[in-house]
Order: C-alpha cells, then structure tokens, then sequence
C-alpha cells in the first residue's frame, strides 16, 4: 500500500496489477483468479492479456469471459479463436459458446469447419 493511502487495495486491483507481473506463473494465477472472481470490472484486465506472449496466460485469459458472460469479450474472443495454440482456440470457442452472443455464431461455424474442431459444432 502506498505511504499515506488508507484505503486498502481490492481484490481486484491487486489480481489486475499481478496480471502484468513479468513472471508468466504470477501472470497465469491472476488471471485464473480473475475469471474466478467474477468481477465485470476484470473484463478489460483479461481483455488486454488475451494477447499475452505465454500461451498458459492467453488461454486463462480467454476461458474468463464465458464465466463472465459480457459480450463486451466478443472482439477479443474470436481473435483468439484463430490463435496459434490449440488449447487457446479450444478455450475460445468454449468461451463464445458460453456467451450466447448471437454475433458468436459466425466465429463458432468458422471453428467447426476447422480441421480437428469437431466439437465446435456443438457448440453453435
């Protein structure tokens, strides 16, 4: 806590500010923690991670907003959707299908038509 400031830190500004640690450990752990807290407030926070260099924190970061079900996440999500690492695809189309966001469905057919996302077809 800084010197003469009496408010404690939330939760949530404390897992936002570890999601930036440098460690990719610390980084995954606060964004799983995120997802789990349920807070709207944390959408932003995995938003911007969703693009992090480690894929454990990148799939963390995309399984959040289906918990949360804002389809604010939408851009972000179908983004993931094409991203290089299966378990984050995985995560992603599991996310939009959580969403119920009519706009998902273009990105979930996109999915299902993919060589080995079978299972993106239930989904949609």
């Amino acid at each position: 806590m800084p010197e003469g400031d009496d408010e404690p830190q939330s939760a949530l500004d404390a897992l936002v500010e570890s999601a930036a640690d440098q460690d990719a450990g610390v980084r995954q752990a606060a964004v799983e923690a995120l997802g789990e807290l349920g807070d709207p407030g944390a959408l932003d926070a995995l938003m911007e991670v969703a693009s992090d260099e480690n894929t454990g924190v990148r799939q963390a970061a995309v399984e959040a907003p289906g918990e949360l079900g804002d389809p604010a996440a939408l851009d972000a999500l179908v983004e993931a959707a094409s991203d290089e690492d299966t378990g984050v695809r995985q995560a992603a189309v599991e996310a939009l299908g959580e969403l119920g966001d009519p706009g998902a469905l273009d990105a979930l057919m996109e999915a299902a038509g993919r060589r080995g996302y079978g299972y993106a077809a239930s989904r949609c």
